[in-house]
């Protein structure tokens, strides 16, 4: 493993006025060659961190200075076998999904950061691709097989899978009451069969469809609140998303009211595009932080942190990174947000995970 680096950087010069000090706190860095594989690839709310080097993924502890708890090593006998093998934490970020090859075939192993016990699932359907575990007992995965539409199972009470839809963007409220899946259908009226709508679907812990919408087209990225009552839509495109405040009567769901987001369009003074995405929640539900793009129309140039806050729908800025990369925005339990920072130049990239704390005036 590379040397672990520690900085602490104070930031006093926030981008706007009167708004929180922010302190700039970078706990683990990098520097790889340009074309080397090896990365920094996650780190979840609960402080772990997901590294490749090579052909190894490492799950490391940041709270116990970065102990390794887990090594998964790449098996898949061809290129194609070792690509599909990676470690990825679930949407509630305890679990570490594992996914590995074998006789031609992609198994889910499943890691539980707490108790660090395992469980392995395999499917006859075809490879299981992805995950969103609310507990061992209570699974959702998609499997997907060549020529064929993706399909959604559910594990409830550790009980024989079930088919649930065909569909991707399996995801379990945090409550563990509901969980949510965007199926792909036919348009209504379309001779041809071929074009094709969107539908976000809501389920019951059981599988029973509660509610869907078309309203949001084609979507990027969902984020379930952490009372379980609100989402966070993110449709394809870059420069907008949305609040939905989600009703529940008897079991049944509906949409009570929504706040559209439309962010930063377009400078044509500086000639410059802004774009927002990636929204998150806060741990406590009163805060999303965003990823804000400033663009020239081709590349990214500068991308930063921005907190929207609920209710009040007020924004700021909470970083003012130069010449950087964003891949990672995580809210720790304690409400601190951290950050995987990339730059780079022509030998070398270097990543950093860096902890942003807001600070009182």
């Amino acid at each position: 493993m590379k040397k672990i680096i520690f900085i602490v950087i104070l930031f006093s010069g926030l981008v706007l006025s009167q708004q929180p000090k922010v302190v700039y706190n970078e706990v683990y860095q990098t520097e790889t060659a340009i074309g080397n594989k090896d990365d920094i690839l996650k780190i979840s709310s609960y402080g772990y961190i997901i590294k490749s080097e090579g052909d190894n993924i490492f799950l490391l502890d940041k709270n116990k200075n970065f102990e390794e708890l887990r090594i998964v090593t790449k098996s898949g006998k061809t290129p194609r076998e070792r690509k599909k093998e990676r470690a990825i934490f679930s949407t509630n970020d305890r679990y570490l999904c594992i996914y590995k090859s074998k006789n031609n075939t992609t198994n889910l192993e499943i890691y539980d950061t707490n108790s660090k016990k395992s469980k392995e699932i395999k499917n006859e359907e075809g490879d299981i691709v992805s995950a969103s575990v609310f507990d061992m007992e209570n699974i959702l995965y998609q499997t997907r097989n060549k020529g064929e539409e993706p399909k959604i199972f559910l594990i409830k009470d550790n009980k024989k899978p079930s088919l649930i839809a065909e569909g991707i963007g399996e995801m379990w409220s945090p409550n563990g009451k509901w969980f949510i899946v965007k199926e792909s259908k036919s348009v209504d009226n379309d001779p041809t069969g071929m074009k094709k709508t969107v539908i976000i679907s809501f389920f019951n812990s059981l599988g029973q469809k509660v509610m869907e919408t078309s309203e949001f087209g084609i979507v990027n990225w969902i984020r379930w609140s952490p009372t379980s009552d609100k989402l966070l839509i993110d449709p394809l495109g870059g420069n907008d998303f949305y609040l939905i405040y989600l009703k529940d009567i008897n079991g049944k769901l509906s949409i009570d009211k929504k706040y559209h987001f439309q962010g930063f369009i377009h400078a044509p003074e500086k000639n410059m595009y802004y774009g927002v995405n990636f929204p998150e929640w806060s741990p406590d539900g009163s805060k999303i932080s965003f990823l804000r793009m400033t663009e020239d129309g081709h590349i990214s140039l500068d991308e930063n942190v921005w907190i929207l806050e609920d209710i009040s729908y007020s924004c700021y800025a909470i970083s003012d990174f130069k010449n950087a990369h964003i891949s990672n925005i995580t809210w720790s339990q304690s409400g601190e947000i951290y950050v995987i920072k990339e730059t780079r130049d022509i030998e070398k990239i270097k990543k950093e995970i860096i902890k942003i704390s807001e600070r009182k005036l």
